[in-house]
């Protein structure tokens, strides 16, 4: 019940910024006046992502987001809903029409992700608060909330990402965009306000259609390509950290950083910077280097020190014990 009620909170206060004006005309269906939902919906994903890259885009770089979330009405989502699989396409289709568009005056851009990543939900029901009463919150049919983020969403699934996404957002009928921080892991299950989920899609990046070249190394630059996966448990949470970086950490939690490629366990046995990887290209091989008491695959670690490093293998699966028993599985992705 308390995580639902983080989320409704975040919920209302994304509506609650974007609140109808009292004197629209309340008369509107959906679709608008004489325009269908799904050429309404169409137009303003296009006329929106044209927005970003038009007010956004800086020196010779094209900036454009590719993590969307829609909100509308239950109604017009029940329209959608089965149309979904082919709106969407055609909507990242025009996105690419318009970086092409835009390539010439930004020849340096870069996709900031592997991946789109669009989820529409509807907003007519939330959960039920602790007395029982539902609560609704409507937008007027024909109408979108759209919201995005830079990166597609699956670049929040690394544990260590920043605690806040930059979450902009068009209200409807206002053609001002606003901009939000909102906690990523509640932002990631706010699908759970519907009551028939959302529509989820997560296509991937076709360079080709839009005349970006996919430059040698790009993955790597921005963090895209998953190495390997970490998963741990710690009562009944299980937490997967992905690997994202040729050279990452697992360090304890007296550990403050909060960065991508550092993994902070919530175990005080485990030492600040207790283990450190690095990816071998010539073997396709991470190697592991131990500050603290660290057995691998039941074989106990030598311990290194700034002045003499000692490296081991780590086999595609591998298992970890650290400190006083915190224990970690490795699986490495090919």
């Amino acid at each position: 019940m308390g995580k639902l009620n983080k989320l409704k909170t975040v919920f209302e206060q994304v509506i609650g910024k974007a609140k109808v004006d009292e004197k629209t005309d309340e008369k509107m269906t959906a679709g608008g006046k004489g325009v269908s939902i799904e050429k309404k919906f169409y137009e303003e994903m296009v006329s929106y992502f044209r927005e970003i890259v038009e007010s956004r885009s800086v020196g010779k770089s094209m900036i454009f987001h590719m993590g969307y979330l829609v909100w509308l009405d239950q109604k017009d989502y029940d329209v959608l809903r089965d149309e979904l699989i082919v709106l969407i396409p055609e909507v990242v289709d025009a996105f690419y029409d318009i970086i092409k568009e835009y390539i010439e005056e930004y020849p340096n851009s870069k996709p900031p992700s592997t991946e789109w990543f669009f989820q529409i939900t509807p907003t007519s029901v939330v959960p039920k608060n602790e007395d029982g009463m539902e609560e609704f919150v409507n937008l007027q049919r024909g109408k979108f909330i759209i919201s995005s983020t830079f990166h597609s969403v699956k670049r929040w699934s690394n544990v260590q990402a920043q605690d806040n996404v930059v979450f902009s957002f068009r209200p409807q009928n206002s053609n001002v965009m606003k901009d939000l921080n909102v906690n990523r892991d509640l932002l990631l299950g706010i699908e759970a306000l519907s009551r028939d989920g959302a529509g989820i899609y997560a296509p991937k990046f076709d360079y080709g259609k839009c005349g970006l070249s996919k430059k040698s190394g790009m993955e790597d630059d921005y963090g895209m390509r998953e190495y390997a996966t970490l998963k741990y448990s710690k009562g009944s949470q299980n937490v997967t950290y992905i690997v994202k970086n040729k050279s990452f950490f697992v360090s304890g939690s007296s550990d403050e950083r909060k960065q991508y490629n550092v993994l902070v366990l919530p175990d005080e046995s485990v030492e600040k910077g207790h283990l450190t990887f690095r990816y071998r290209e010539e073997d396709n091989r991470f190697e592991v280097a131990a500050y603290g008491y660290t057995v691998l695959n039941e074989r106990q670690l030598k311990l290194s020190t700034q002045d003499a490093i000692v490296w081991y293998k780590v086999s595609p699966k591998a298992s970890f014990v650290l400190g006083d028993g915190f224990g970690l599985e490795f699986n490495q992705i090919d």
